[in-house]
């Protein structure tokens, strides 16, 4: 059953373009949140939260092209205060009352 979910899930974030629309709705919303706004995202899968992880890291100033790289080429800006270096994860209460919240992770982050 477990192998099943995992193709399941593989073709639906395919056929949904999710990881694209992650990208895109974070592109088109951190610059639009009002100064001392807060975002935070949830996430389910290591798929999307190493995206959100690098979408906060680019908008926090943070490059990520490398020292082969003499110009920026990822687009990072300050835009954003990252307030979880690491992603909140439920706790053992909480996963013991809801089962399927054992693979959630909580990112959040200050516009400045």
């Amino acid at each position: 059953m477990k192998s099943a979910s995992r193709v399941f899930q593989a073709l639906r974030i395919y056929v949904n373009n999710e990881l694209n629309e992650i990208s895109a709705a974070l592109d088109n919303l951190i610059p639009h949140l009002a100064t001392g706004g807060r975002l935070a995202v949830i996430s389910y899968h290591s798929l999307e939260d190493g995206l959100v992880k690098r979408n906060f890291k680019r908008f926090s100033g943070k490059c990520s092209c490398g020292p082969n790289i003499p110009l920026c080429q990822c687009g990072a800006a300050k835009y954003l205060n990252i307030i979880t270096k690491k992603p909140l994860r439920p706790s053992e209460d909480e996963v013991r009352q809801n089962s399927r919240s054992r693979s959630a992770r909580l990112r959040y982050a200050e516009k400045i």
